[in-house]
């Protein structure tokens, strides 16, 4: 197997962390007899010579080896080896990478691996007989990487479905069909084969096929694939058909997999474990993945997966509500939709005695924001019996308590229920709040944990005072201070003791007139010799009593060192800054591009008010980032009626199913939270469209 693997220079190849000198321990740690140093290897596999699906040229080197591992019989291992040759061939590719028009160049490493692992077909085939069924469902999967070959191989793999006894394999075999037919990677896929594999799924998900009356599992299976290749031939009432059979598979006795008895310091054999551990004591252990793949293939049929989700956290089997909570979560956080009963349904399971249960709820509310509302008694109720602290549980997941502890982290971290009801602003969070930062401080203040309570917060003023203080705490001062805001006048010496810090200005300017207090210190500030300070604390003062002098003194001086900021400010300051409108004129005349750009076309439409400095470039910007939406929209609110060409744009919008956040691939615990404030902002957007012009 291993014959000229010395003679290959790895050290002059590189690998995500550098010199590929290592290869050849880790090709021959992939036929290790210990499995501990198999999984070892094939981690370090995917971790370094294939991290996160890219593809180097020692990549490329170690293709004929991993070829020679899968084809011999009898070596461990050799499932694991022919995923990870799927893998390097693109079977995991997603629909961006390899849609047409986006496919790899011809010769980059990408193509170049495809090239060579569709090159082994013929030996894939052959495996589809193997007598290891894992050597077997790793070839199904294998078979998909061909993208101009899908007839061969669902003609392959639709034959092996005939002999196929083991449910598994049979399970890969749905699945890699229905990549075939959804074309998921693949550029275009043909009508006649796309139709072909749909009808053979929906046959599969009737109970045809050769599925016996406890196939239950693999109609599920099927549903989902048809869902993506053929949704046409899905049933009238999916939610339904779906949830009676799941009740088939929560009914039957699925065998527990059997611990490996092993660990490794590997995110494999992390993942692994953490599988191992959530099993325990499941009849069907299989199934959340079932549900999950299922909501996700129903995409944009909101309701549907609406459906879905409530009739199976309604339950009367635990398992079946705790394996539905995930998907539910993953819905809300991607899609729009009315999910109010979700939410009151996952608050009343948080309050459940089965703990996963409880565990896993209380944390599906943790990044809904303002969506949780529903939820707050429930969230409310669960603080009340929650411990003020608590370790992270292995394989349970967070904990619902006040403070959470973490296995080698000097702080902890804020519980989930107290952080999603803190986000409503619900005063019933501000007891445990004042408690953790009393004993307790995080290690950094969540997003928007604090905005919204507004003057409520004013008993927590001690205690903030106090951490202001301690500079061990000083990732959380930013959060800390722009709090001070929210209290208003009675934090108002707080704030000023807090100047020139850009979070205090920025909390006073928030404040508006109620920070009349500060103005001598913000009057000092504005003249002073940092111009990024000087900028900001006019801002402040326009805030405070609609004072462009400061700004117009200041914006001079300011602008070839700090040309946004001060951008910013004749924004603010509007039509006080007509002597800039030349000026601003000429800056887009020269190019000025970026935030620059926008900031500038901000300035001159308030300045002039002449909508068309500014129309064009918004539905530019609004065409070309779905991220710079909520920004457009709001100043689409402020054109009114001359924004009337946007509408369309702002109705397309508000129908689009799915987040904005998700259509970017923005990732982030607040991303729910800015898909809102997009939806508001074209509302918003719309009403000023429509309103008619009073007559004078």
């Amino acid at each position: 197997m291993f014959e000229g693997l010395e003679d290959i220079p790895w050290a002059d190849m590189e690998h995500a962390y550098g010199p590929a000198d290592e290869m050849p321990d880790l090709l021959r740690g992939l036929v290790d007899p210990d499995p501990a140093e198999r999984e070892t290897a094939l981690d370090g596999m995917y971790g370094a010579v294939h991290h996160q699906g890219d593809v180097y040229e020692c990549t490329l080197a170690a293709v004929p080896f991993l070829v020679r591992i899968a084809g011999a019989p009898g070596v461990p291992g050799r499932a694991g080896v022919l995923g990870l040759l799927a893998s390097i061939g693109g079977a995991d590719w997603d629909d961006g990478l390899g849609d047409e028009g986006h496919r790899p160049a011809e010769d980059s490493t990408y193509a170049r691996a495809e090239r060579a692992v569709a090159a082994e077909v013929p030996l894939f085939q052959l495996l589809l007989a193997d007598g290891d069924p894992a050597v077997r469902a790793a070839a199904c999967r294998a078979l998909t990487v061909p993208r101009s070959d899908g007839p061969c191989a669902l003609e392959a793999l639709r034959e092996r479905w005939e002999d196929e006894d083991d449910e598994d394999v049979r399970a890969v075999i749905v699945t890699a069909v229905g990549r075939i037919g959804a074309g998921t990677g693949r550029g275009h896929t043909p009508d006649a084969l796309r139709n072909e594999a749909g009808a053979w799924l929906a046959g599969v998900a009737a109970g045809g096929d050769g599925i016996s009356g406890d196939g239950a599992a693999l109609r599920l299976g099927a549903l989902a694939e048809v869902a993506r290749c053929a949704p046409h031939r899905l049933p009238d009432d999916v939610p339904g058909t779906a949830i009676g059979l799941l009740a088939q598979v929560y009914a039957e006795d699925a065998p527990t997999p059997e611990p490996a008895g092993y660990s490794t310091p590997t995110l494999i054999g992390a993942l692994r474990e953490e599988r191992e551990r959530e099993s325990r004591g499941r009849r069907a252990p299989h199934a959340a993945g079932l549900i999950g793949d299922l909501s996700r293939s129903l995409g944009a049929r909101v309701d549907d997966r609406i459906g879905l989700c409530s009739g199976l956290l309604e339950s009367d089997v635990w398992e079946t509500r705790l394996d539905a909570v995930s998907p539910a979560e993953w819905l809300m956080r991607e899609w729009r939709g009315d999910f109010n009963g979700l939410v009151r349904r996952i608050g009343e399971l948080s309050l459940e005695s089965e703990p996963r249960t409880a565990t896993r709820a209380v944390n599906a509310m943790r990044y809904l924001y303002e969506l949780a509302a529903p939820a707050a008694d429930a969230l409310a109720a669960g603080l009340r019996k929650a411990p003020r602290s608590a370790p992270a549980g292995a394989g349970l997941g967070v904990p619902d308590a006040w403070s959470i502890t973490w296995p080698a982290q000097e702080e902890p971290s804020i519980g989930p229920g107290l952080e999603a009801l803190a986000r409503l602003g619900d005063p019933r969070a501000l007891p445990a709040l004042e408690w953790v930062f009393e004993n307790a401080m995080p290690r950094w203040i969540p997003h928007g944990l604090l905005s919204g309570f507004g003057a409520g917060l004013e008993p927590l003023l001690p205690t903030i005072r106090r951490l202001l203080r301690d500079e061990h705490h000083a990732n959380c001062h930013s959060a800390l201070i722009s709090a001070l805001g929210e209290v208003g006048t009675a934090a108002l010496d707080d704030l000023v003791g807090q100047l020139p810090k850009t979070e205090a200005l920025r909390a006073l300017e928030r404040m508006g007139p109620a920070a009349a207090g500060a103005v001598p210190a913000l009057e000092k500030l504005a003249t002073g010799e940092d111009p990024d300070t000087a900028v900001l604390a006019a801002r402040v003062l326009w805030a405070v009593r609609e004072d462009p002098e400061p700004m117009l003194r200041v914006a001079d001086r300011a602008f070839e060192n700090e040309p946004a900021a001060v951008l910013f400010g004749l924004a603010e300051v509007g039509a006080f800054a007509g002597g800039w409108e030349g000026r601003l004129r000429a800056l887009l005349d020269d190019g000025a591009d970026g935030t620059n750009e926008w900031l500038a076309r901000k300035a001159l439409w308030r300045i002039a008010g002449d909508a068309r400095d500014v129309l064009p470039s918004l539905l530019h910007d609004w065409d070309a980032s779905v991220n710079a939406r909520t920004r457009v929209a709001e100043l689409l609110a402020e054109l009114g009626p001359a924004a009337a060409s946007a509408a369309p744009r702002l109705k397309a919008e508000l129908d689009e199913p799915s987040r904005h956040t998700a259509r970017s691939g923005l990732s982030i615990s607040s991303a729910v939270q800015m898909d809102e404030d997009l939806l508001r902002a074209c509302r918003k957007a719309l009403t000023a469209i429509d309103e008619a012009e009073t007559p004078a």
